[in-house]
């Protein structure tokens, strides 16, 4: 390291601790303490969400793509308990089951007039298991006891399976695969309180960090491993969930929602 560097990292560190010594506290005058309590300590949330998602092509053109006649769906259920432990805070745990299906019955893709890639007589289905661990944390609209924001932090892991296969006759060819993952994932939504115990939710997955190990075996023989790693932070209306959830005290102490 040049004497130069070094000057110039001593300077810095310098300057840094003397602002840090001299500067007062900045403080806003906004605190989440202060909040109004909208899900008060000793209740149990218990409910579950459900999304799903189909789509249907029939003869239909898209760019490069021609006669693309696809069917595809996916389905995912998610029941869920909580229990708060605070002010307008609550932990708990989910289970997740997943199932998605696609079905390619002719589709083409023409890159140029002389070149073009034909598929057909594709089927592939997947299930997966999930469990997490989970913190809640509701935000309410003002002094409201009706709404309220919400943000979901959760650590999943889970396991799941598929199969895919490709063409027909003595073309048959299969896929079994395998898989497990683990991810953070971070979802806000909102809670609409329609009564005093029960209430409707909306959510949408934005930001996770994932790993995801899938093996897998081609026609009983061949084996192979892919994994896969990554972080997105996106905002997908496909991945929009809409819930019910039941709000049960434990406690005789209860207080209405007016």
């Amino acid at each position: 390291m040049t004497k130069g560097l070094k000057k110039t990292i001593f300077f810095a560190a310098l300057a840094v601790a003397s602002f840090t010594a001299n500067a007062q506290k900045f403080d806003r005058g906004a605190s989440m303490s202060d909040a109004p309590t909208f899900m008060p300590k000793g209740y149990m949330i218990a409910g579950g969400v459900v999304s799903y998602q189909n789509l249907r092509f029939y003869d239909f053109n898209f760019a490069i793509i021609e006669d693309m006649n696809i069917n595809a769906f996916n389905l995912k259920a998610s029941p869920f308990v909580y229990f708060t432990v605070g002010k307008n805070m609550a932990v708990g745990a989910r289970f997740t089951y997943r199932r998605a299906m696609g079905k390619v019955d002719e589709t083409k893709l023409a890159l140029s007039p002389d070149l073009s890639f034909e598929i057909k007589d594709f089927y592939a289905i997947t299930h997966n298991y999930l469990g997490s661990v989970a913190f809640r944390y509701y935000i309410p609209f003002g002094s409201s006891k009706r709404f309220a924001m919400f943000t979901d932090v959760a650590l999943t892991g889970g396991y799941g399976q598929g199969k895919s296969t490709s063409g027909k006759g003595d073309n048959l060819t299969g896929t079994y695969s395998t898989s497990f993952q683990l991810s953070f994932d971070a979802t806000p939504g909102v809670v609409v309180f329609l009564s005093n115990e029960i209430a409707v939710e909306i959510s949408l997955e934005v930001f996770s960090i994932g790993y995801k190990r899938t093996t897998q075996i081609r026609n009983q023989v061949d084996k192979g491993t892919f994994e896969n790693a990554k972080g997105s932070l996106t905002l997908n209306v496909l991945t929009v969930n809409i819930g019910v959830q039941f709000a049960i005290p434990l406690k005789s102490d209860k207080k209405s929602v007016k």
